[in-house]
């Protein structure tokens, strides 16, 4: 799916602003930014929590249209280790492994999505874009010796508040985001050991079953940018980003007879349902518009 997005990202990126010398340098008017994040994370699940840091690549596209509107895209992807503490499987009422618990795990994060707004000041030198979008999120952890990788996948519609403003007549500028969300969440269970009629969309011999949840998500950041030329600055920004997902409906995952990964119980059955949780990410971007 998010192949389609980056083409749209690409495609998007060829259009020309129009709009007058006096935002020209501001970070909206830019079509491109490209950045490289460091983010720490912590899920809770119960009295399950993975934290650890994650390293990222950013994508963004902006366009001005017609001076007062904001087409936007976005593409994140980021990974690192993760440390466990408390019970890993998350919701499982049997074990489905010879091992009882995990120190670590591999974490893995990405986004992609887009939104339109409009400036609701109409203010060219001080926009205040009021914006509605959709944006896919997920964050999935997964373990040596675990039957399955779990994905949570956050669908997030999305209501947001965007400004940038020139520091005076200087090169610096700064820019801010505020966004709220409701997001539909669903919680996959994917791998290669595991009984199920589904299939994982890109690998067929992934086996994956699913369960759904509620949840809401908040975000804020700010940065900060310098502009080496008309076209070309350099920016750093900080963020903050909350998932709160609630209880999950169940579903029942079992293991193949004939188990390819060493310790993997034979046939084995656990009832697995999330309880209530919450992802939290803290980090920076350092990056370059054009």
């Amino acid at each position: 799916m998010f192949y389609y997005f980056l083409v749209i990202l690409l495609v998007a990126s060829f259009a020309k602003s129009k709009e007058s010398d006096a935002i020209e340098t501001y970070k909206l008017t830019h079509p491109i930014s490209v950045s490289m994040g460091l983010e720490y994370v912590e899920f809770s699940a119960g009295n399950t929590h993975i934290g650890g840091l994650i390293s990222s690549i950013n994508l963004r596209n902006t366009n001005i249209i017609a001076k007062y509107y904001n087409l936007e895209f976005w593409f994140k992807i980021g990974a690192g280790s993760q440390k466990v503490s408390g019970n890993y499987f998350i919701g499982s009422s049997n074990p489905l492994s010879n091992l009882t618990s995990f120190r670590g795990v591999t974490g893995m994060v990405e986004e992609f999505g887009g939104k339109f707004g409009y400036n609701i000041t109409k203010n060219v030198e001080k926009p205040l874009f009021l914006s509605l979008g959709y944006e896919y999120s997920s964050y999935t952890h997964s373990a040596t010796y675990n039957p399955y990788s779990t994905s949570v996948s956050y669908n997030n519609f999305l209501l947001s508040l965007d400004s940038a403003m020139r520091l005076g007549s200087s090169r610096w500028s700064i820019d801010y985001t505020l966004l709220a969300s409701y997001t539909p969440t669903i919680i996959y269970f994917s791998g290669v050991d595991i009984v199920s009629s589904t299939s994982n969309f890109l690998v067929k011999n992934i086996k994956q079953k699913s369960i759904f949840a509620h949840g809401f998500g908040i975000k804020g950041s700010v940065g900060v940018s310098y502009a080496i030329s008309k076209n070309v600055y350099f920016f750093t920004k900080i963020i903050a980003k909350y998932q709160h997902t609630l209880p999950s409906n169940s579903t029942t995952i079992t293991t193949r007879a004939t188990p390819s990964t060493n310790e993997v119980l034979p046939q084995a059955s656990t009832q697995v349902a999330y309880p209530q949780a919450s992802v939290i990410y803290a980090g920076l971007q350092f990056g370059i518009g054009f």
